[in-house]
């Protein structure tokens, strides 16, 4: 939702960024899609580790954040992402009160 201009010109003020993430998107569905393309004995034991190698980085990335202790490399070295309440995350409640990077849930 929102102005499409608006949104075009977000897109145009961080267009170094967003190509840097397109691009490794990009190449992360190329190396899935030759993986899937590949055949011969290997082929499937390659796919499977890599799916094996994906579940792995989310769950640790999930736990991480759900602890707070996830970073974003896009924000400052010290930015913490913040994880929304109950509250906001159900019905948007709490979104308009701002907390310290230091506070504990």
């Amino acid at each position: 939702e929102g102005d499409p201009d608006g949104i075009a010109q977000d897109f145009l003020e961080n267009r170094e960024r967003l190509l840097h993430w397109l691009d490794r998107y990009t190449a992360e569905l190329r190396h899935l899609r030759n993986r899937l393309a590949a055949e011969g004995d290997d082929a499937a034991e390659l796919l499977a580790q890599d799916v094996d190698a994906a579940v792995v980085e989310r769950r640790n990335w999930l736990t991480d954040f759900e602890a707070s202790n996830f970073v974003d490399p896009e924000l400052s070295a010290n930015a913490r992402a913040e994880i929304p309440g109950f509250w906001q995350r159900w019905v948007g409640f709490g979104g308009f009160r701002k907390r310290d990077s230091g506070d504990k849930k």
